[in-house]
């Protein structure tokens, strides 16, 4: 429904993709300012941060989208320097936030989603990309180097640490086997919490599975082809990259109908990938 909603109003032209593109910095403004001054005197890292949100990787969640949409703004704005500051110190907070989070899984998804975004963009733009990465990643080297917190995390990262999430996924595809077709209903966590005592499968294609079996994994990735695949053809670079960041991110914390973090983003990105018709670039300058 919130899909169609916003279909509706780009298609009538109340809204524009320009002004969902700055509610949601606006938005992570909101989420990130308040800590500003812990993030200057690492008060940030004490703890796995979470910001307003229920756990860390929510926060992660929205701090990854941060991080891209900064990189992206950077590289792709022209001139004006009150906004580049503003774009600055968006990649500032968010990539703070997101190693203060400790979400691992986000992590990798946002380095992945960078890697998308710069094979399409690095040709147009070369050398703001190539700062706007090098000023990110210098950050994170800067932070890893001092902060132990974080430090630790992206060691049981490399160590290939899962945090349990192996046994929990070997145990959803045993709970899986045995009902493949049509699954369990969306009411996995019942089946979850009685056979194996855990309370999410932690990935969104194993919660697919479960609660819809093959079937439902069919239209599911039925639905990301027809989402993305406008995007791909429209070399629609920061639409892809973004949700190519959620669905990674997905496949450690998050499932395709709970969380509702998940859903209302996927909402959001299905349709910039769906409206958005310009080369790589032109979405801030709609």
């Amino acid at each position: 429904m919130f899909f169609i909603l916003l279909t509706y109003l780009l298609f009538e032209k109340i809204l524009d993709l320009r002004f969902l593109l700055w509610a949601a910095i606006l938005c992570l403004f909101v989420q990130f300012t308040p800590f500003f001054l812990q993030m200057i005197n690492g008060g940030i890292f004490i703890e796995r941060f979470q910001g307003f949100t229920s756990n860390p990787n929510v926060l992660g969640l929205y701090a990854g989208f941060g991080m891209i949409l900064s990189v992206y703004l950077m590289s792709s704005q022209r001139g004006n320097r009150v906004s580049l500051v503003v774009f600055i110190l968006l990649a500032f907070m968010s990539t703070v936030s997101m190693l203060a989070s400790g979400n691992r899984g986000g992590w990798v998804a946002v380095a992945v989603a960078l890697v998308i975004y710069s094979v399409g963009q690095f040709p147009l733009q070369p050398k703001r990309l190539f700062t706007s990465l090098i000023g990110v990643f210098g950050l994170c080297a800067g932070i890893l180097s001092q902060m132990s917190g974080p430090r630790a995390r992206l060691a049981d990262l490399i160590a290939g640490d899962s945090t349990h999430r192996i046994d929990v996924w070997l145990n959803s595809w045993s709970l899986f086997i045995q009902q493949p077709i049509l699954g369990y209903g969306l009411d996995t966590k019942a089946a979850l919490l009685e056979n194996h005592f855990i309370y999410s499968e932690h990935n969104i294609i194993i919660n697919v599975m479960l609660a819809m079996g093959l079937i439902g994994l069919l239209a599911y990735g039925a639905l990301i082809f027809f989402v993305c695949w406008p995007a791909v053809k429209n070399k629609n670079t920061i639409g892809l990259s973004l949700m190519g960041f959620l669905m990674g991110a997905g496949m450690f914390g998050f499932d395709f109908y709970r969380s509702q973090h998940f859903m209302i983003c996927f909402a959001v990105l299905a349709v910039v990938c769906i409206h958005h018709r310009r080369p790589t670039g032109a979405l801030f300058k709609e």
